[in-house]
């Protein structure tokens, strides 16, 4: 192996090193299932720092999946652990209100499955919440799986 080859190899093996902590240093939680499962970490935290996971996981699009590492996932661990936190109500609205953006956006998409699976997201988020929307959604939702029955869904 000649000496450039010798160099580009020992550049790209500094910069693969360099960038694994910067992308563990992305999210939070990226590294930390490694060591405990989701559920025992999210119960080490204390409540502010719960509080900026529910926000990071929201910024990164991880509203409901995956499982076990999603803003609702840890809006539930907030919610049990601190229950009077002052921003626990800000950031359930926040959830509850993109859970159901989403959902009528899946069900003007045809996206029935996927709906169905943000307005229930949406109920659990939200108990208290229950609102006038969320039932109309769910309503037209039924109506209008009727009107466009799945065909891979097995009655």
């Amino acid at each position: 192996m000649n000496c450039m080859a010798l160099f580009a190899l020992t550049i790209l093996a500094a910069a693969s090193a360099a960038a694994e902590p910067q992308a563990a240093a992305t999210h939070a939680g990226a590294t930390r299932s490694r060591q405990l499962d989701s559920y025992e970490y999210w119960q080490t935290l204390d409540a502010d720092a719960l509080v900026e996971e529910v926000r990071d996981f929201i910024a990164e699009d991880w509203l409901i999946d995956p499982p076990g590492e999603s803003a609702r996932d840890v809006l539930k661990v907030l919610r049990q652990r601190f229950p009077d936190h002052p921003q626990l109500q800000e950031l359930t609205h926040d959830l509850y209100d993109e859970m159901l953006r989403r959902g009528k956006a899946a069900l003007r998409a045809k996206a029935f499955a996927r709906s169905a699976q943000w307005l229930e997201a949406a109920r659990e988020v939200g108990a208290g919440l229950y609102d006038s929307e969320l039932v109309f959604l769910e309503a037209e939702l039924a109506d209008t799986r009727k009107k466009y029955p799945d065909p891979y869904l097995v009655n």
